[in-house]
């Protein structure tokens, strides 16, 4: 076996995520010492087939979901809007979107939260006010621009995203006065369109032990792009 820390973000991955890789190979079929270096021999190629480049902007990745877009009633979420399809504007949302718009006007997932009042009025003074973009506001500054949750960040389009976790009031939209939705998260850490994810969409107390609600099942993952690769990678080892 041999340990590595592989940032997903070097293989397509519009996130910076810096994750322990554990590898083991049988002894007797190969070694895995190789693993990072043919997972970097591999990647221009793996990338190029799939029209992508290893830079990926997070504009790049979610542009298509803006709740601008319309809104029309959540199909599995009584009393929650989802957003529809907006224009594709790019080679990875072509890659992930793939022939799942043809019969789908509403992406999976894509639940907006329902905001406070309170909450919604912070969002957009940030929006409007607050300069820096992928930094964290956390200590006095939350104070100032009254944000009640622990810490949040406003997310930059112009770069890779912060690391998706399972607590979706951690970012804030780049452009629009909400959180992210589980879809935008999904498309964020590579899951394809058509990967249909289950369960509640949050969750909360006691029952945090026992379920695993949409946010966290994204936000715990390996994203899908890297998984790829690797298993490409693994292939060649054995």
């Amino acid at each position: 076996v041999k340990p590595y820390i592989i940032d997903f973000s070097k293989y397509g991955v519009p996130q910076r995520r810096n994750r322990f890789i554990l590898v083991g190979v049988q002894e007797s079929i190969g070694t895995p010492d190789k693993f990072e270096a043919m997972l970097e021999s591999y990647k221009d190629s793996f990338l190029r087939k799939k029209g992508l480049t290893a830079n990926t902007t997070l504009c790049e990745a979610i542009s298509d979901l803006l709740q601008s877009n319309g809104e029309i009633p959540t199909p599995d979420r009584k009393g929650f809007k989802s957003g529809i399809y907006g224009i594709e504007e790019s080679n990875y949302q072509k890659l992930l979107r793939g022939d799942y718009v043809e019969n789908h006007i509403v992406p999976d997932s894509h639940s907006f939260a329902k905001h406070t009042e309170d909450k919604s009025t912070c969002y957009k003074n940030l929006l409007a006010n607050y300069e820096i973009r992928g930094k964290r506001i956390d200590g006095d500054a939350r104070k100032k621009w009254n944000i009640k949750q622990r810490s949040i960040t406003i997310l930059d389009p112009n770069t890779i995203s912060p690391t998706i976790t399972g607590h979706p009031d951690d970012y804030l939209h780049y452009c629009e006065p909400r959180i992210m939705t589980v879809r935008e998260c999904a498309r964020i850490q590579s899951f394809p369109d058509w990967y249909e994810i289950k369960k509640k969409y949050t969750t909360g107390g006691k029952m945090r032990k026992i379920e695993v609600p949409r946010y966290t099942q994204v936000g715990n993952a390996i994203p899908p792009l890297f998984a790829e690769l690797a298993g490409i990678v693994l292939k060649q080892i054995i």
